[in-house]
């Protein structure tokens, strides 16, 4: 049956005069018109809306204002959304399902099998490990202070309770750029500025705690500044709570982890300061001065509960202890300065043996078990054994009168 084409070219071509008849053309007509309405389901429209019934496959990619998915969309390369940057900017999901976003944040619940919150964690100024809050608003009533806490989460209500002595850090830049009214008792060049309060009532349904701010007197550096919004709160000590006296401080201005026990004003005291870890609190460094060196780090603590001390010389090689075995025992391994696996101690054996003195001066790594005698090169003699109740003589030059 010839096609539509064949049919078309055949009227034009017709040379026979009267073939072409109007039922022959007008029969063409009828079916190119049945055929283009019949394309409407066949083709998509560019004009109006219109419905695919089968997958579309786009060679050359798709460009559109918005695409609407009511089932399951499947992208089997990467998806990006923005100017799409690793690390810099933009959102993106790879192919292997790793997303990047610039924020997330999630109505209703976060599951994952694993969090892990950046490769470093950096902090600047002083870290306190106590209840801590942020100021969202700051209201002046007489020589009282209101400040109403930002909640950090639908039901969040503010941990400080009455009495506690709070210290409060803000950023000098940001209060000169957002309250140039508020003072700043410190330099220009200062980065930091602190204030020191008291609460004196706690509100939890307004979420809010009223302070007496300390005089320039109670406080470090001799300035004190008032509250402003924005600043970080946290409970250094508590004048009635003993339970609330304590805390722990990283800071990495004075280069130490502390321990402060007793705290019921700003202003520290030697007593207070337990624990420090890192550069020593001040007080030592004057206490000891000559003794220790200011620029390295110690460990200071009330009391020591530890099982192994290994000392290090200038290099860093281990110091070992002299370790008195007692009497040598057959089979017994000995050492002359290396790690004894048993206690894990780098030792230097003494044993006694016929009523003398023997140091094992071994370079084996894993000790002897050879016994002492004169002529050992794993022993040296000490102290010798005594004769006829008098002190035994000196063996060789390294011997230690009796």
């Amino acid at each position: 049956m010839a096609t539509l084409q064949q049919r078309a070219e055949q009227i034009r071509d017709e040379v026979q005069e009267a073939a072409n008849t109007a039922q022959r053309v007008g029969q063409l007509l009828i079916d190119l018109i049945a055929l283009i309405k019949g394309a409407d389901s066949r083709y998509l429209s560019g004009i109006r809306p219109d419905t695919a019934h089968a997958p579309i496959h786009f060679a050359q990619g798709l460009t559109s204002r918005g695409i609407q998915v009511q089932g399951t969309a499947n992208v089997e390369g990467a998806l990006s959304v923005g100017d799409f940057q690793a690390g810099m900017s933009g959102a993106g999901i790879s192919a292997d399902g790793t997303a990047e976003v610039e924020r997330l944040k999630v109505r209703s619940k976060l599951e994952v099998a694993e969090m892990q919150i950046n490769r470093l964690t950096a902090m600047e100024g002083d870290w306190l490990l106590t209840e801590s809050g942020t100021v969202e608003h700051v209201e002046q009533r007489g020589a009282q202070w209101v400040l109403t806490m930002r909640r950090r989460f639908e039901g969040d209500f503010t941990a400080f309770t009455v009495h506690d002595v709070i210290k409060g850090i803000v950023s000098t830049a940001a209060v000169r750029a957002f309250r140039p009214n508020t003072p700043l008792p410190t330099p220009e060049a200062a980065i930091y500025a602190v204030a020191w309060l008291r609460v004196e009532s706690v509100d939890i349904n307004e979420n809010s705690i009223t302070c007496s701010l300390y005089d320039n007197a109670d406080v470090p550096g001799g300035a004190n500044m008032q509250p402003c919004e924005g600043m970080n709160l946290a409970r250094w000590g508590n004048t009635s709570i003993a339970e609330r006296r304590s805390c722990l401080y990283l800071s990495s201005r004075e280069g130490r982890i502390v321990h402060l026990q007793g705290v019921t004003a700003p202003k520290i005291t030697p007593e207070n300061q337990r624990a420090a870890f890192g550069s020593l609190p001040e007080f030592l460094k004057k206490e000891l001065a000559g003794v220790i060196d200011a620029n390295d780090d110690y460990l200071f603590a009330r009391g020591l509960v530890v099982q192994d001390i290994i000392r290090l010389d200038a290099k860093a090689n281990p110091i070992p202890e002299i370790v008195d075995r007692g009497n040598w025992k057959q089979g017994a391994k000995y050492y002359g300065g290396t790690r004894n696996p048993e206690t894990k101690r780098f030792e230097i054996s003494d044993v006694w043996r016929e009523g003398a003195r023997w140091r094992c001066t071994t370079t084996k790594s894993k000790g002897t078990t050879e016994p002492p005698t004169p002529n050992s090169i794993h022993w040296t003699l000490i102290q010798a054994k005594p004769k006829d109740g008098k002190d035994g003589g000196n063996y060789k030059t390294n011997l230690i009168d009796n």
